[in-house]
C-alpha cells in the first residue's frame, strides 16, 4: 500500500434505488492506514458533505417519506446548483488526492448514482473499493454492537461506517 493511499468512505441519498432516481446528498470521509508506535491507524484528513437543490421532491419518490421526517426534503430547497455541484466535485478531487478507494456499505449503488450524476467525481475514483457488507458478513459468527439505524442522511451514515473500521479493526494489507 502506499503511503499516499486515500480511502474514502462514501454514502449518497437519492429519491430511489433505480437508475432514474434523482440525486441528493453526497457525503465522503477521507480516510488513510498509516503505521505508528501504537499500530496501524485510520487517520481522517477531513469529512466532506453537500446537499444538491431538489425544490420539487413529490411523495412519488421512493423514500420521500423518509426523507421528509430526517430534514433532507426541506434541506434540498437551499442545496447546490448544477455549476456550483460540479465546482465542488473538482474541489473534491483536489481535496482526495489520486485515485481514492470507494469504502462504503453497497458502495457499488452509490459509483452507479455517481456516475450518472456526478460524474466528474466518478472518475476520479479508483476501480478497486471496499464492500463493508462483505466485511460485516465476514465477522457475522463475532456479535456486533447494537448500531444506531441509518438516518438516510449521508453524513450520518458515513460516520456508522467508520464505527465499523474501528471496531473490526479492519485495514487494506500493507
Amino acid at each position: 500500500m502506499s503511503e499516499e493511499q486515500h480511502y474514502v468512505i462514501l454514502d449518497v441519498e437519492t429519491t430511489g434505488l433505480g437508475e432514474k432516481a434523482d440525486l441528493l446528498e453526497v457525503a465522503m470521509i477521507d480516510l488513510t492506514a498509516v503505521d505508528n508506535k501504537q499500530g496501524r491507524r485510520w487517520l481522517c484528513h477531513g469529512v466532506h458533505h453537500v446537499v444538491l437543490f431538489q425544490p420539487n421532491l413529490t411523495e412519488r419518490t421512493d423514500l420521500y417519506v423518509a426523507h421528509r421526517n430526517n430534514g433532507l426534503v426541506e434541506d434540498c430547497k437551499y442545496g447546490l446548483t448544477g455549476l456550483a455541484f460540479i465546482d465542488w466535485q473538482y474541489a473534491m478531487i483536489k481535496v482526495l488526492g489520486k485515485r481514492p478507494i470507494a469504502v462504503g456499505r453497497n458502495v457499488y449503488t452509490d459509483l452507479a448514482h455517481l456516475s450518472r450524476h456526478a460524474k466528474v467525481l466518478f472518475d476520479a475514483f479508483h476501480y478497486r473499493t471496499i464492500d463493508l457488507t462483505t466485511i460485516d458478513a465476514a465477522w457475522s459468527l463475532d456479535p456486533l454492537p447494537e448500531y444506531p439505524p441509518s438516518t438516510h442522511r449521508a453524513l450520518h451514515d458515513c460516520m456508522l461506517e467508520y464505527q465499523r473500521l474501528v471496531y473490526h479493526r479492519w485495514f487494506p494489507r500493507g
